[in-house]
């Protein structure tokens, strides 16, 4: 599976996010910061996350339509290579007939024939015997000229489609250097985030311990000389919601999926893998009951937010993951990725 139709334009979002810089630019120009207002760092690594994925979901996009127009391409080769082999057989069936015949003939000619065109032997009877056949068979000859005209026509289309599959490959594989890239740029803005999650709950923490200190501590009574003592700052704010930590490592979801019995999934198991959550095709490689390609587990994954599924072999995932995985690129992309199954 791996992808597999329609041709996508593939258009760059810098033009967009440039236009909302300026906008941001503007307002600031128009405005004071007040003294005590101070940056969100989990709002701009929320940001960062988002500009992250967006760009992971249009590498992908752009992988799955090159993906589909491969899968079309080997399908016209293969239908060509059939129909090569099939006018194959029609020539040599052509020519075993046109042979039979001749021979045929020759029987029933008897010493008449004989007589007229075989009156000698050597080099002047085989010339005789060739003129023989092209008399008697003449049609079929000419019928056997035009099969193998055509066939030597699909096999120059069959040239040129694997020309084209070999440059469809060579962008597959762009694609996928460039979808670990933004892989990356995606890891490291999540991570980004968790530590500016994980300095958020320190903070939080500290706050609250130090409140607590200061509630069971005796109250001091200051001297006339001495200032007041500077009111503790008050704790950041809990209004935005907790966010979910990026998983350090990967841990099998067990159970049974809920879309596990969905007639679709039920449908691509059973062509792709016989329902063999361990099934591996080397010709891929394509991995697990779905038959994922690396790629493209590896770009679901991220679009499904699952960071800790990326990389793994697909097989290790547990039965409830791949189904899972399965059923968010079902989501995404439509049938498409698996556009071969009669499903």
């Amino acid at each position: 599976m791996g992808g597999r139709g329609r041709r996508r334009v593939f258009r760059c979002v810098a033009p967009v996010l440039v236009g909302s810089c300026a906008i941001v630019a503007l307002v600031g120009a128009g405005t004071t910061a007040s003294p005590g207002q101070q940056a969100d760092p989990i709002a701009d690594a929320d940001q960062a996350v988002a500009e992250a994925q967006a760009q992971v979901d249009q590498v992908a996009g752009a992988y799955f339509d090159a993906l589909e127009h491969a899968r079309q391409l080997d399908a016209r080769i293969a239908d060509l290579q059939t129909r090569i082999d099939e006018l194959g057989q029609k020539v040599a069936q052509l020519r075993h007939v046109t042979s039979d015949r001749a021979v045929a003939a020759y029987k029933r000619a008897g010493n008449s024939l004989e007589s007229v065109f075989f009156d000698s032997t050597g080099a002047t009877d085989a010339a005789r015997r060739a003129k023989l056949l092209q008399l008697l068979n003449g049609n079929d000859e000419a019928v056997a000229t035009a099969l193998r005209k055509a066939r030597d026509d699909l096999s120059h289309e069959r040239t040129t489609l694997e020309a084209a599959r070999e440059d469809q490959a060579s962008a597959v594989a762009r694609l996928h250097d460039e979808e670990q890239q933004v892989d990356a740029k995606l890891v490291a803005a999540q991570t980004q985030r968790q530590n500016a999650i994980d300095q958020q709950i320190q903070a939080q923490q500290a706050a609250a311990a130090a409140a607590a200190a200061a509630a069971t501590a005796p109250a001091a009574q200051p001297s006339p000389s001495t200032a007041p003592p500077a009111p503790a700052p008050s704790p950041p704010s809990t209004s935005k919601p907790a966010l979910t930590p990026v998983p350090a490592g990967y841990t099998p979801t067990g159970g049974v999926s809920p879309h596990h019995d969905d007639p679709y999934l039920t449908c691509v198991r059973h062509y792709e893998s016989g329902g063999n959550y361990q099934a591996y095709n080397p010709g891929g490689p394509a991995y697990g009951a779905y038959q994922f390609l690396q790629p493209t587990w590896n770009v679901t994954a991220n679009h499904a937010g699952r960071g800790d599924l990326v990389g793994i072999d697909p097989r290790r995932a547990s039965a409830y993951d791949q189904d899972e995985m399965a059923w968010a690129l079902y989501q995404w992309q439509g049938k498409r990725p698996w556009s071969a199954d009669p499903c």
